[in-house]
């Protein structure tokens, strides 16, 4: 067998057992590829996203595959938060607002919990600006509202329009 294909069957048979080995089926798969050519992070958000093949210069075969997945438009929605410049995109005057945006009341206590996995505990933190921060505590903080909440005002003008391709 060729090497290359032993590696791809050995792949595919371990992505096939993955779902049995999980508690429960992963509802959405996210892909992330350094290979597509856009000046900024782009988002696929189409409900049923093409396959890209950014490539060149492999055998004809490679370029038949198919992957009727569904997309997950609000998986990429709240992903957008993540890959977004955070010098662009933050929305609230302190990094305690920034964190709490957009959380449910009931979950605003565990922003501090958050804060604190981000490495910018709100004690030492929480009432700077998030613009005055370092690049790496800008991109550790732009991670944070993202895992809980969904979009909300994005037509707010610091908020970069990200560049789409509907499927």
């Amino acid at each position: 067998m060729i090497g290359w294909y032993r590696t791809v069957t050995a792949c595919a048979a371990w992505l096939r057992a993955l779902p049995a080995s999980l508690p429960e089926p992963p509802r959405a798969l996210l892909v992330v590829s350094a290979h597509w050519e856009e000046p900024l992070p782009t988002l696929t958000t189409g409900a049923r996203p093409p396959l890209l093949f950014d490539y060149y210069g492999f055998p004809p075969h490679t370029y038949e595959l198919a992957w009727p997945a569904p997309g997950a438009p609000e998986l990429a929605a709240r992903v957008g938060y993540v890959v977004q410049d955070p010098e662009l995109g933050f929305m609230a005057d302190t990094v305690r607002e920034e964190v709490e945006l957009g959380l449910p009341a009931a979950a605003r206590p565990w922003a501090g919990e958050l804060a604190e996995r981000l490495g910018l505990p709100l004690a030492d933190f929480g009432e700077r600006n998030p613009y005055r921060l370092s690049g790496g505590a800008q991109r550790r903080l732009s991670l944070g509202p993202a895992r809980g909440r969904r979009p909300a005002r994005p037509e707010h003008p610091r908020r970069p329009i990200l560049k789409t391709i509907r499927g």
